[in-house]
């Protein structure tokens, strides 16, 4: 969906994670509008999702065919009678044996709140450039970068049982300059929570404040956001922060140069949800694959629900990580996240995938179950 006004679609709040429910604990909590870090609470929160459809966005006036675009291929399914066409990274697998290397950058976000600026430490950007996103590692399947082992995994037949030597890797990432923004102070606020300095922000704010940022380079590379303890709200911080919880997020920015792909995440520290599938990595893993199996926001599915993960109620966009979020693998202390293949969307019977697996590490077992908005 795109045009000059934003939308922000809020899926329902998580109501469990990783199987354990979650409940708000009592708590006094000083004025949304407050800045500055506050004494130390045990609020809970609740991780919850938006999706950010993509919008027009200022920037470079050239020409968009002077610029090459993403490299991407289409496909499609049917399902119910329907044809869902789709676009993913990449070149198609039932083609040639190629090796897609997409070049992408990854900026550290700094938020000041107030007289108080929460960076990015550089121990956990070496973390995030060293891991197994862009460094080869053992996933099931094979040992590769992350996403391209996802998404080998999910074209298993296609490639002939994994014999094709096709790939979607990231290139090397270009760290850039801390980006620094000033959170005006009806849109954000810190807390202290268990010990913990946390940054709360409207992401409609902070989607809009990058916009001139994201549509600046080539509409080859994928821009990446990287912040640390930072919670992202639909709507300025609620005292109580009910309305906050969005680890991360993806979505495009479109000009006359082309259209220019983008994710947010955040480095949390496993104590801000007590969670420790909900830390670390796992929000960047996440917004990584669906940006794999869906840079333009666009692609749409049978509608789906999932038990492991009711709080994304019954949807229709294929988002890989919403119905196993909170599951996954750690490996060398960062948690990397179970992701879903096409054949769940799809209702494919047998899967497509390797081992017939619906699930990337098999956290779902049988196809998606039909539901109604």
């Amino acid at each position: 969906m795109l045009g000059n006004s934003r939308t922000t679609i809020r899926k329902a709040r998580a109501v469990a994670v990783a199987g354990t429910a979650i409940a708000l604990a009592a708590a006094v909590v000083p004025a949304a509008s407050a800045v500055g870090a506050q004494p130390s609470q045990d609020l809970r929160i609740k991780p919850f999702s938006v999706r950010v459809p993509g919008k027009n966005a200022a920037g470079p006036r050239a020409a968009a065919a002077a610029l090459a675009p993403l490299r991407t291929f289409n496909g499609s399914f049917s399902s119910g009678g329907t044809t869902f066409p789709y676009t993913m990274v990449g070149t198609a697998p039932t083609g040639a044996a190629t090796t897609s290397t997409i070049p992408n950058s990854i900026t550290p976000l700094a938020l000041r709140f107030g007289a108080s600026t929460l960076g990015v430490p550089a121990a956990n950007l070496t973390k995030v450039t060293t891991s197994g996103m862009y460094a080869n590692k053992a996933f099931p399947g094979g040992t590769g970068q992350y996403g391209d082992v996802f998404m080998r995994t999910q074209f298993w037949t296609q490639l002939n049982g994994g014999a094709k030597n096709w790939h979607v890797k990231l290139a090397a990432p270009n760290v850039r300059p801390t980006l620094t923004l000033t959170v005006p102070a009806g849109s954000g606020r810190t807390l202290v929570l268990r010990g913990v300095t946390t940054g709360f922000a409207d992401v409609n704010w902070l989607d809009n404040a990058i916009q001139g940022y994201i549509s600046a380079p080539a509409p080859t590379i994928l821009t990446q956001l990287l912040t640390n303890n930072i919670v992202l709200c639909d709507g300025a911080p609620l005292a109580d922060l009910s309305n906050c919880g969005i680890g991360g997020y993806h979505s495009l920015a479109t000009n006359a140069a082309g259209r220019h792909t983008y994710s947010y995440q955040s480095y949390l520290n496993q104590l801000i949800f007590q969670d420790p599938t909900f830390a670390n990595i796992s929000v960047m893993t996440h917004e990584l694959a669906e940006w794999l199996a869906d840079p333009y926001v666009n692609n749409r599915t049978p509608n789906w629900i999932s038990a492991i993960a009711p709080q994304y109620g019954c949807n229709g966009f294929l988002e890989v990580g919403d119905p196993v979020v909170g599951r996954g693998m750690t490996i060398g202390g960062l948690f990397y996240q179970d992701e879903v293949y096409l054949s769940w969307f799809a209702r494919q019977s047998p899967s497509q995938a390797r081992l017939g697996r619906y699930t990337w590490f098999n956290s779902l077992t049988a196809l998606s179950a039909a539901c109604v908005p």
